[in-house]
This record gives structure tokens, sequence and C-alpha cells, in this order.
């Protein structure tokens, strides 16, 4: 069984890149992605969590926009935005090590590229315009 510390981390890794594949439909930045995967170092990872981070205003007001204009897909994306909090940050900044970073930093790349219908109705949305 995990421990509350493992759920904690699990939980905020797919939080960030449930995040990440957001960021992807909309502004189709795979190298913010690429970048995360690729951390191989602590201070590497976190300055690259960091840069996708900084994405995190522009990326939600894209979506308020689409919102607005009655998409509930970006209502149901906006709200996965907004749901990636410090504390889940706080969780993957303390709680993971060197030895386990190469793993964690695949695995959140891995599942931030994974497809899903949210990703094409997101991707459609801003190439089309509606």
């Amino acid at each position: 069984m995990a421990s509350t510390t493992e759920g904690k981390l699990i939980n905020a890794a797919k939080k960030l890149a449930e995040y990440l594949h957001i960021l992807l439909a909309v502004e189709y930045d795979v190298d913010a992605i690429d970048r995360l995967a690729k951390s191989r170092r602590l201070d590497e990872f976190k300055e690259n969590v960091y840069n996708a981070l900084r994405r995190k205003l522009t990326l939600e007001s894209k979506l308020s926009e689409l919102e607005k204009r009655g998409h509930g897909e970006a209502r149901e994306a906006l709200s996965k935005v907004r749901d990636l909090g410090p504390e889940d940050i706080d969780s993957l900044m303390m709680n993971i090590n060197d030895s386990q970073l190469r793993g964690w930093a695949t695995f959140i790349g891995s599942r931030a590229l994974a497809s899903t219908s949210l990703f094409t109705v997101l991707r459609k949305l801003i190439e089309g315009g509606e």
C-alpha cells in the first residue's frame, strides 16, 4: 500500500501532467513537456516546472475566453488547470530525490503526451477559432 506521501506525490504528478497536456492542446508547446521529461537533475526539473507554470495565467485566460463562448470542454480544462495548486508543487519539489527523478520526469512527460478526447476538442477550438 502506498504511503500518504507517495499518494500525494502520484496525485501531484498526475495533476502536473494534466496541466501540461492542456498546455500542449492550447499552445502546442511540446518543448515544455520534452524539457521536463528529459530532466536529469533536480535543479533542472524544478526550473522546467517553473517555466511551464509561467504560462498558467495565459492558459487560464485563453480557456476563459473559450468558456465564455459556451464551450464546456474549456470549462473542464480550466478546472483542471486551476486544480494544480501550490501543495502539488510542494509535493513534487520536496519528495522527489535524485535517484527517482528520471522515472518521475518520464512518467509526467508520458502522461502529458497521452492523447485524450479533451485534447482533440481543444486543438480544434484553438485551430478553428470555434
